[in-house]
């Protein structure tokens, strides 16, 4: 906005002490206008309800980390990579970068976060070598481990169908251990005796009446699929 006058020490200067006392309203009028115009930059100044409250915040060229002040906090503009950024500084000389690369700056530089999307936000930086078809696995603190952990990827091991094959189960492991069945022997008589006068067959036990037994552990193969649903995420630091 372009004022009528500049506000400068010659400004300030005038009226000379030696200036007509019949230009003294003019000056009046002068220092009205030119308050309005400062004052109309943030603030209302209709004449009517609003007058004096802003209707925005305007902060000027970047500044220097201010001196903090014991009971005073202070709210200014800060160049931070040729931007200027909103910052904080409370009375123990804490500073605060309340703004970043275009958005709220809520989380502190070096934060680590998942994202569902496929590109880094504003401010922040994508993982695209560390960590590549991982799961994810939640401990308490004192179990937390950096880094990629395991071997095998996600694709190879729960997108996947893999065969279990090649196992050879022992007797034991399996539940049928070696065993015999007892059965009785048809034979035929020739007519001799008393129990065989016509020649009919009867059953007649036998000395050793068993099947014989033997346990078999071929090895086997079984597929099973696990090609479960999912969701891709990043992760990304912040910047």
């Amino acid at each position: 906005m372009a004022f009528s006058r500049t506000w400068n020490a010659a400004y300030e200067a005038q009226p000379a002490d030696t200036e007509n006392i019949s230009l003294g309203a003019g000056r009046i009028r002068d220092l009205k206008t030119d308050i309005q115009e400062r004052l109309e930059i943030d603030h209302f100044h209709a004449g009517d309800a609003q007058d004096g409250e802003h209707k925005k915040l305007t902060l000027g060229a970047p500044i220097a980390t201010p001196a903090n002040v014991a009971n005073k906090g202070f709210l200014y503009g800060k160049d931070v990579g040729g931007k200027i950024e909103l910052h904080w500084l409370d009375e123990d000389g804490n500073e605060i970068a309340l703004t970043a690369a275009g958005s709220i700056n809520a989380f502190p530089a070096t934060t680590s976060m998942l994202f569902y999307q496929s590109a880094a936000p504003a401010g922040w930086t994508k993982d695209t070598t560390t960590l590549n078809k991982h799961i994810i696995r939640v401990v308490s603190s004192t179990a937390w481990t950096t880094g990629s952990q395991g071997s095998n990827d996600f694709d190879a091991t729960l997108g996947s169908s893999p065969t279990a094959g090649g196992v050879t189960l022992t007797a034991a492991q399996s539940g049928l251990p070696a065993h015999e069945h007892t059965y009785n022997k048809v034979v035929t008589n020739t007519g001799s005796g008393a129990i065989g006068d016509s020649g009919f067959a009867a059953n007649q036990p036998i000395s050793a009446p068993t099947t014989g037994g033997s346990a078999a552990n071929a090895a086997s193969s079984h597929i099973h699929t696990l090609d479960v649903n999912y969701i891709d995420v990043i992760r990304a630091t912040k910047d």
